[in-house]
């Protein structure tokens, strides 16, 4: 079971992304670049959603239904971990030294988080700094229709700014709110064609909310810095926008169309200078050579929308993110409940409990797993000579009178041997407290 529900949280993302990296090959061949990039955004949700604090809510909603609730019992009892506790008695907390260790090692990773994103912005607002200032020209007239067409065309509401510098190489968007595209001045000589390929490439960054998706991106990679393969994740969603674009772009386009585009990016790569700073919110259009060719090899392969296969296969991994999420076990929450007698006792409020003011059948028993009762003495739990001990899973439960007129109900974990008979006992479940022995 886990007891830290972030841990669940980045677990559950990543056995998304897990099986992205295995399905790869085939997912490559048969589903468009725009299936895997929603893939990708798929782990988002787990890794930022707390999905392992509604399991209860869900179990309880799906218990409630009849078909189920008469096929399958979904009832089980729960044990009190004692290394777990948290007791509020009176106006005083007590709490198990195990809480305070996760408590701290919490409390340590949420402040190592808040300074990853602190630095991530300081590192964003200097390097937008640096293009700004050298962003000092208006872009021709030229562009700016081209702009506007482009825009109309991919339906683009919003209001984007369209800058030119002479200190800049390579085409760069960011701005998630307020959009800025800014393109080298040595572009002015480009033709009309080449222009509008890149403008509609960097506006299908804003089409498709590409720069906020870094934004949450980023974010994720900040609370779940302790995951190593969140790096690649991160990594491999930004090298997604670009194909996605490139694959929109292409989309309709004839091969001679599809091979200047290809020219373009190559273009735009080797006029790079890779000295500039870059922005972490931002798209840029040139990449590596690696991820270049994986663009060009992209474009290359166009594939058919293969809608159910495609709606099917991102199912089953939603689904195994939901079940990786639903592993967690939440803190047992505790409750007073026998105001009969004035004690002071707690249960699981989800607890299967039976009722421990009836009369016991023994002082000392056992319970196995179908819930037959078995007497104990001292001599039994007294571990004999076997060869080989097989144990099973039981419950030991003890009465014993506290010489004031009250009782102590103590339950234990427990093992019995299937051999020899023996049992031994291992760590207390939970001890109930009777002012007033009622058995």
């Amino acid at each position: 079971m886990f007891r830290n529900f972030l841990l669940t949280m980045s677990l559950s993302g990543t056995v998304i992304f897990f099986a992205y990296i295995i399905l790869y090959p085939l997912a490559r061949r048969h589903f468009p670049v725009r299936w895997r990039y929603y893939v990708l955004c798929m782990c988002i949700f787990f890794y930022l959603f707390p999905l392992p604090l509604v399991k209860n809510r869900f179990l309880l909603l799906l218990r409630s239904q009849p078909v189920i609730k008469e096929t399958f019992n979904l009832q089980a009892k729960i044990g009190v971990d004692n290394s777990y506790l948290i007791v509020y008695y009176g106006d005083k907390f007590q709490i198990a030294p195990r809480i305070l260790y996760i408590w701290g090692l919490i409390g340590f990773s949420g402040i190592l988080s808040l300074l990853l994103i602190l630095r991530t912005f300081r590192n964003y607002r200097r390097a937008k700094r640096a293009y700004t200032s050298i962003a000092a020209e208006q872009a021709p007239e030229r562009w700016m229709e081209l702009l506007h067409k482009t825009s109309a065309q991919l339906k683009i509401r919003k209001k984007v700014r369209l800058l030119c510098s002479s200190g800049c190489t390579s085409p760069v968007t960011w701005g998630a709110f307020s959009p800025v595209i800014l393109f080298p001045a040595s572009y002015g000589a480009m033709d009309e064609k080449t222009l509008c390929l890149i403008l509609k490439h960097e506006l299908t960054h804003i089409k498709y909310h590409h720069l906020h998706i870094k934004y949450i991106s980023l974010l994720v990679r900040a609370v779940h810095w302790f995951n190593p393969m969140i790096y690649l994740w991160f990594q491999e969603l930004c090298n997604l926008c670009e194909m996605m674009c490139d694959e929109i772009v292409t989309k309709d386009m004839e091969p001679e169309q599809s091979r200047q585009y290809c020219r373009m990016i190559l273009f735009c790569a080797a006029d790079t200078d890779i000295s500039c700073p870059s922005l972490p919110f931002s798209a840029h259009l040139s990449e590596d050579a690696a991820v270049l060719k994986r663009r060009i090899s992209e474009m290359k392969n166009k594939k058919k929308k293969k809608l159910i296969p495609a709606l099917l296969l991102a199912l089953v991994l939603g689904t195994s993110g939901t079940i990786t999420a639903f592993a967690y076990a939440p803190p047992d929450v505790m409750e007073d409940r026998d105001d009969q007698f004035g004690d002071y006792y707690i249960i699981t409020a989800e607890e299967d409990h039976t009722d421990d003011t009836a009369e016991l059948p023994y002082d000392y028993y056992y319970t196995d797993s179908n819930g037959n009762v078995y007497p104990l003495s001292e001599d039994t739990v007294v571990l004999n000579s076997c060869s080989h001990h097989d144990w099973i899973a039981i419950t030991v439960t003890r009465h014993i009178a506290d010489g004031k007129g009250g009782c102590n109900i103590t339950e234990s974990q427990a093992w019995k041997c299937e051999h020899c008979g023996n049992i031994k006992i291992g760590d207390e479940i939970r001890t109930i407290h009777y002012n007033k022995c009622p058995h």
